[in-house]
């Protein structure tokens, strides 16, 4: 991870003053301002990047954001402006590692590739343009007068498209204006009242019982595939692999991670689709992680009746789609495989259509924002199991997974297909 790409990123959650009166409980407004305020001078000081700094002034924000809305049961900020684009200065200096005031194009080509998502967020419309004038094979030196003026003429384009988006109405309707209503994220909201933590969401009778969100979940599921990647041995001891992904995901100690995952690791893995756990002749815990192998196309059918049946854990292949037909809901392949409980599938959806609906404030019609919000209020009845409904994942090369198997229908185009899988 490039740290210093993630600075510009961080200074939307530090600058943007709180909207919310304060005379009702004002330390506890003024605790959350001192804290972020902290938190971007960490990250503003430039130089040396310095993680531990970062990661000490973040959980000071977040420490003192539960604290504000357990005394205050409100949201606060209640929203984060866009990031402006800025000059291209911060940019330029994180790019130019030698100092020297010149990289050559080819080199900033490979810095924006490596730090992607940052500056298209930042340049947003115009991204497209300011990326055709760098390429890997254009050795040619570029100032840092030239960069900024590039960069200063893509952010010229993102504000057009701003004012133009803020112009432009469908007669008869009006753009709802977000900042007046509270934040989208139904999933936590919805269950705050419902369970004081994830563990108790978790109903009996689930199959996997731990407490990681969809974000963690993916950490972890990444640094256990990177060290089983890096090591010639098919298995290798869990207590052994426990320990290193403590160290890897900047955990105190193995304590530390197991007591975040809400249990023993060897429990943890064992509820992994694509992991097996054995015992060598030594009789100790070994782990392998299973071969990603293509086979004939299929479909695996889950009929979700109980609350427990949320928590099978699915494997969605890089190619495969999943399909929640009562709702003509579908989530789309990402291009990477993606691990995790059929909860927290649903829940990232929500998280994600709410993040896209706040972005795109003032420029989604009352039309469109509210079927995306009734599409939301859907996904988030399906966490509830209100009704029964199914989840149907189309594999075309048979490299997706649950675990457990149990009550997943799985089709293949044929019986001899079938045989053969």
């Amino acid at each position: 991870r490039d740290s210093k790409a993630t600075v510009s990123v961080l200074n939307c959650y530090c600058t943007h003053t709180h909207t919310l009166p304060t005379q009702e409980h004002p330390m506890a407004f003024a605790k959350v301002d001192e804290a972020r305020k902290a938190f971007a001078e960490v990250i503003n000081r430039g130089g040396m990047v310095n993680n531990e700094a970062n990661a000490a002034a973040g959980q000071a924000v977040t420490e003192a954001r539960y604290a504000q809305y357990a005394e205050t049961q409100s949201i606060y900020p209640t929203t984060y402006p866009k990031k402006a684009a800025g000059d291209g200065s911060a940019i330029f200096k994180a790019a130019d590692e030698a100092g020297e005031g010149v990289v050559t194009y080819k080199e900033m080509s490979k810095y924006i590739a490596r730090n992607l998502s940052t500056i298209k967020m930042l340049l947003a419309e115009g991204f497209e343009s300011f990326n055709t004038k760098f390429s890997v094979e254009d050795l040619r030196d570029c100032s840092k007068e030239e960069f900024m003026k590039l960069w200063q003429e893509a952010a010229a384009m993102r504000a057009a498209a701003e004012a133009k988006a803020a112009e432009a109405h469908v007669p008869g309707e009006q753009a709802t204006d977000r900042s007046a209503l509270p934040p989208t994220s139904t999933f936590k909201e919805d269950h705050a009242k419902k369970a004081a933590s994830y563990e108790e969401i978790v109903p009996e009778g689930a199959d996997f019982k731990f407490s990681l969100g969809h974000q963690e979940m993916s950490r972890v599921m990444k640094a256990l595939e990177d060290i089983f990647n890096s090591q010639p041995c098919e298995w290798l001891p869990v207590d052994a692999i426990a320990n290193l992904l403590s160290v890897e995901l900047a955990y105190e100690d193995t304590a530390e991670f197991e007591d975040a995952l809400g249990g023993e690791f060897a429990d943890f893995v064992h509820g992994l689709p694509n992991a097996e756990l054995s015992t060598n002749e030594r009789g100790t815990k070994v782990l392998k992680i299973k071969k990603d192998e293509p086979g004939p196309p299929r479909t695996m059918t889950l009929k979700i009746e109980d609350r427990s049946h949320l928590w099978h854990v699915l494997m969605q292949a890089p190619d495969a789609r999943v399909e929640i037909p009562e709702l003509e809901f579908e989530f789309q392949p990402m291009g990477e495989r993606k691990i995790d409980t059929i909860y927290n599938h649903i829940a990232s959806a929500v998280w994600n259509l709410g993040c896209y609906v706040r972005d795109a404030q003032g420029q989604l019609t009352s039309t469109v924002e509210g079927k995306i919000l009734d599409t939301i209020m859907l996904l988030n009845k399906c966490l509830d199991v209100e009704h029964p409904f199914t989840v149907v994942v189309t594999d075309p090369t048979s490299r997706s997974l649950w675990q457990p198997i149990t009550g997943v229908a799985v089709e293949y185009a044929n019986d001899a297909q079938a045989e053969a899988a």
